[in-house]
């Protein structure tokens, strides 16, 4: 990397093992590193590079102190000769590969920072829990399709992009109805994989998880299950 974040200058990290533990002061380029990774991957489904890299756009994140005139994040893996860049101009391999590995990755790979954890449990008691801004920004993004075709964002994408104002006698298109439909089954099956029970009067993994790992002894045991309401119904 070379002008991104942390780094004013030309930086480069090589990983020997399958693990890396960081640890360093504020400041120090932790995060930086992290959303490299975060902005390389999250490249296979929404190509951020001409608003990352541009230093007077409000979402840049060139560091304000380089000289670089063309600040870029690069990735080499091992045992291969293609580096994924991106830049001001955007995502490219070099050379061009007809099918990216990063694709998977994006889709293997999973960013949890503490925003993402503040985004998902800070909400007031009585105040009604909505995970869906969650699962648009940090969770669909990184899921295939049941059919591995596209990541599910995609599909939002396009339901957002055919909104349209219904008037008086206006129907909507059966395509964009299928398409809504499309969305809704493609969250509901990764809600399922959440909520997944043994038994249908078992616990949910969601559930088991809390109650395992984070439930204080002596305290009751939750059932915590998330519910996927379609408000067309």
């Amino acid at each position: 990397m070379d002008g991104f974040k942390a780094f004013p200058k030309e930086f480069e990290l090589v990983l020997d093992g399958k693990n890396l533990l960081m640890y360093g002061e504020n400041g120090s380029g932790k995060s930086s590193i992290y959303y490299t990774l975060h902005a390389l991957l999250q490249s296979q489904y929404h190509d951020k590079g001409s608003i990352y890299f541009d230093k007077n756009n409000s979402e840049s994140l060139v560091n304000k102190y380089t000289t670089t005139v063309d600040p870029y994040i690069e990735l080499e893996l091992e045992g291969s000769n293609t580096k994924y860049h991106l830049s001001k101009d955007g995502y490219k391999e070099l050379p061009a590969q007809a099918i990216s590995p990063l694709r998977d990755m994006n889709a293997e790979c999973v960013f949890i920072n503490h925003k993402f954890l503040f985004n998902s449990f800070s909400f007031r008691n009585s105040q009604y829990i909505d995970l869906f801004p969650v699962f648009i920004k940090d969770i669909l993004p990184f899921t295939f399709t049941d059919d591995g075709a596209k990541y599910i964002s995609e599909l939002y994408d396009e339901v957002v992009a055919g909104i349209q104002k219904r008037g008086r006698g206006r129907k909507i298109a059966p395509e964009y109805d299928d398409l809504i439909k499309k969305f809704n089954e493609e969250v509901l099956r990764v809600i399922r994989k959440i909520n997944y029970k043994d038994a249908p009067n078992s616990l949910s993994l969601v559930g088991n998880i809390y109650n395992n790992y984070f439930r204080d002894l002596g305290d009751r045991e939750l059932s915590i299950e998330l519910n996927y309401e379609n408000n067309r119904k």
